[in-house]
């Protein structure tokens, strides 16, 4: 098997600003999406019920719905 000729061989392209940039923004990324779960794992896990009031109407904050507020808020 020969050697491969002086013009058949070409370097690997290096890294530069771009590649930086790109991890940097997976890493932000995979931050963000880590934040995001243990915020929403402070909430509770609720279950609607199946019957949500007597349906008489209403619009919003009429009778049959119920607002509740978010804990610590």
């Amino acid at each position: 098997m020969s050697r491969p000729s002086l013009a058949e061989f070409k370097p690997k392209p290096k890294n530069d600003a771009y590649t930086v940039l790109l991890g940097l923004s997976l890493m932000a990324m995979i931050a963000a999406c880590t934040l995001l779960f243990y915020d929403l794992k402070r909430y509770p896990s609720v279950i609607p019920p199946a019957n949500l009031g007597s349906g008489g109407g209403g619009g919003a904050g009429g009778p049959g719905m119920q607002f509740t507020p978010p804990p610590g808020g």
